[in-house]
């Protein structure tokens, strides 16, 4: 599916969810719901700090509200923490978070 619409990266963020979840398991983002969620880093290749909400949460919450700026510092924080790693690539849904993180330009207003 090509990116050409707001709704066109949302269709790709809901049918690929798991996979994009499992993406960041992959980088050693902390996805628990317990005391160990609420610490993650804010830049990539930084010290964790503690949140006021998981991870996960913030990442379900956003989803859920569809905010779509939370969600691309987020994808483009477990884009980041993966390419240098060759076996990234063959990542179920790789290839969509790649595009969900350069196909951002469709919420940018027209001009």
């Amino acid at each position: 599916m090509i990116i050409k619409t707001p709704d066109d990266w949302w269709i790709l963020v809901d049918s690929h969810w798991q996979n994009i979840l499992d993406i960041f398991a992959n980088v050693g983002a902390p996805l628990e719901r317990n005391e160990a969620g609420y610490w993650w880093a804010d830049e990539v290749f930084t010290e964790a700090t503690r949140h006021e909400k998981t991870l996960i949460r913030t990442l379900e919450e956003a989803k859920r509200s569809e905010d779509h700026e939370t969600l691309h510092d987020l994808f483009q924080k477990a884009w980041m923490g993966a390419i240098y790693e060759e076996y990234s690539h063959s990542w179920p849904s790789w290839n969509i978070l790649c595009d969900l993180c350069s196909e951002y330009w469709v919420f940018q207003p027209k001009e």
